[in-house]
């Protein structure tokens, strides 16, 4: 008997159903019945931060890749010797795509009809690789190319100067593209390793959402790995950089083409959480902090856009994952000693006031709203649950977690995150004439 779980959540009016296959490969299906697009995305707990680990071929091995392995890897899994992925989900009539972050790596595709069709494709892209020295010395120029323009852009320009001086040692201070040198160190031996330690199903999951059968997506994974070896396969050994507290620097400028001056500040974490619940309650926090302090209703932002010190490109974020953590604060303006200044006030302010509880109540009302919204379609629904599963959440508990949140939860997770101590500034200035 075919084994799956169906959850249904009474809140979204949504069900998901659930099964890991023999390979260890969990999938997901969401049914959105009367919907014309249909999306599927294999997500991979794989990113730019993972260079140092022990090789599942050869785990005694403590191995360094060069920066930029995952973003190329991706760009590589297109590449098949008799025929272009490109060509072919255009053919079923899909859109097809794929990204590299931080921490993990996508590929998907949306379309309306030939949805069995574009999911063999989607299957055979992610789990079929062609690794060719010949491949990869084509492609190095591309991406090295990619580099060459993502540098002359402003707002990428800030923010991996951020990263470069606020963290020392972590490999989250590199840019996830890499480098031109590193780039040239790359090999297809460098991507059979990194394919085989960090694409093993299990350490991948495959949503599906649209006006599909979920039985007909589970046997059509059944049958795309019924050659492969069956289980989770060993767990993956990643290799921890020891992260010191402060910043390497304090301040960074550079120049580019620009009218007006750009300024990010950033905050470090230094607490490591290894529970992903803890630290999607710890993200949620910090996000609902950061909204309530500096978000475009805030009394903050409405003062300072009136004196002109913050304009609409203003914001704050906050971005985590099990090793590493940072606040951003920031924008363009034509001062960003008084932009600095002011944040550091508000900060100061904030530990002294604290936060209001009709504030709270305010913001845990829209992000419930935002939450809901973002089921509304096929691929945003997927979309939602890949992020969430691949931190290993269950989406369904957002609404309880939210409940957690409150004016003391707020206050502590505020004076614990945006310590002045952990503090660096990325500035763009105006090219000198």
């Amino acid at each position: 008997m075919e084994q799956f779980n169906v959850t249904k959540n009474k809140l979204l009016k949504e069900e998901v159903w659930e099964k890991t296959d023999k390979c260890g490969l969990p999938v997901y299906v969401i049914p959105k019945k009367g919907f014309l697009n249909k999306t599927a995305m294999v997500g991979v707990k794989f990113g730019s931060v993972d260079l140092h680990f022990h090789p599942r071929t050869s785990p005694q091995e403590k191995y360094s890749s060069p920066e930029g392995t995952a973003h190329f890897l991706e760009h590589q899994l297109f590449k098949k010797e008799k025929y272009d992925i490109f060509e072919i989900f255009g053919r079923y009539g899909a859109s097809s795509n794929a990204y590299t972050s931080f921490v993990v790596t996508s590929y998907f595709f949306t379309c309306t009809d030939n949805f069995e069709k574009n999911l063999e494709v989607l299957l055979e892209l992610a789990y079929k690789p062609v690794f060719k020295d010949e491949f990869v010395n084509k492609e190095q120029p591309i991406i090295q190319q990619e580099i060459k323009m993502h540098n002359d852009i402003p707002d990428l320009k800030v923010f991996l100067n951020l990263m470069a001086i606020l963290f020392q040692k972590h490999p989250v201070r590199h840019d996830p593209e890499g480098s031109i040198e590193s780039i040239s160190r790359i090999t297809a031996d460098t991507l059979k390793k990194n394919y085989s330690t960090f694409y093993h199903p299990a350490n991948t999951v495959l949503v599906c959402s649209g006006d599909i059968d979920p039985k007909t997506v589970f046997s059509m994974v059944e049958k795309a790995f019924a050659n492969s070896p069956k289980g989770k396969g060993a767990a993956i050994k990643r290799i921890a950089s020891e992260e010191p507290p402060e910043a390497s620097r304090k301040l960074i400028t550079a120049q580019a083409s620009i009218p007006r001056k750009k300024c990010l500040m950033g905050f470090k974490e230094i607490k490591t959480e290894n529970d992903p619940r803890k630290l999607y309650l710890r993200e949620l926090h910090s996000e609902i902090a950061l909204h309530l302090l500096f978000g475009k209703v805030s009394k903050f932002f409405d003062r300072h856009y009136q004196a002109g010190i913050v304009d609409d490109s203003f914001s704050a974020s906050y971005f985590c994952h099990k090793t590493f953590g940072l606040a951003g604060i920031g924008g363009d303006t034509d001062s960003p000693e008084k932009m600095t200044d002011a944040v550091f006030k508000e900060i100061k302010n904030a530990r002294r006031n604290g936060f209001k509880k009709h504030d709270v109540e305010r913001v845990r009302r829209e992000y419930t709203g935002k939450f809901l919204r973002s089921f509304d379609s096929p691929y945003k629904c997927a979309s939602v649950f890949h992020n969430y599963i691949l931190n290993d959440v269950n989406v369904f508990e957002f609404p309880d977690l939210l409940k957690k949140i409150n004016r003391k939860s707020l206050q502590e997770r505020m004076e614990e995150l945006l310590d002045e101590n952990r503090h660096a500034v990325s500035i763009v200035e105006p090219l000198k004439v």
